[in-house]
């Protein structure tokens, strides 16, 4: 038995779509973590120059330093979740549409499939990790 064109055409631009926000998540979680990383070394770095009475305009330099990369932290952060909340919305919205059409006759064998079980497979373990 043939299987919709319409059906496989679906969980193509569906799987892109997952795809797609899926590397987007985890770029961003990756800027998000390297910006967690610098602001609490920068905070460190600042604490102890204020705790060693270095040099005020030092201090102030390195205050600054700080306040910028905080500033491009929580935007990461922002940016994180919201990444995340999409990511996460899009892989219940796909698995749903796998669940409707998992009993049409021979889909499972269709690279389109099997594509998209990778996809939602990976999606699912970056997103347990989280």
């Amino acid at each position: 038995e043939s299987i919709d064109k319409n059906t496989l055409r679906t969980i193509k631009i569906k799987t892109g779509i997952l795809k797609r926000y899926f590397y987007l998540t985890f770029r961003v979680k990756k800027d998000y973590q390297s910006y967690e990383k610098e602001a609490g070394m920068l905070k460190e770095k600042l604490e102890q120059m204020q705790a060693a009475e270095e040099d005020p305009s030092q201090i102030a330099h390195q205050q600054d330093l700080f306040a910028e990369t905080d500033n491009c932290y929580q935007t990461a952060r922002l940016g994180s979740s919201r990444r995340l909340t999409t990511l996460t919305g899009a892989r219940k919205q796909f698995s749903n549409f796998k669940g409707e059409n998992e009993e049409t006759p021979n889909i499972k064998e269709t690279e389109e499939w099997k594509a998209a079980e990778l996809m939602v497979a990976e999606a699912k373990e970056f997103l347990d990790k989280l």
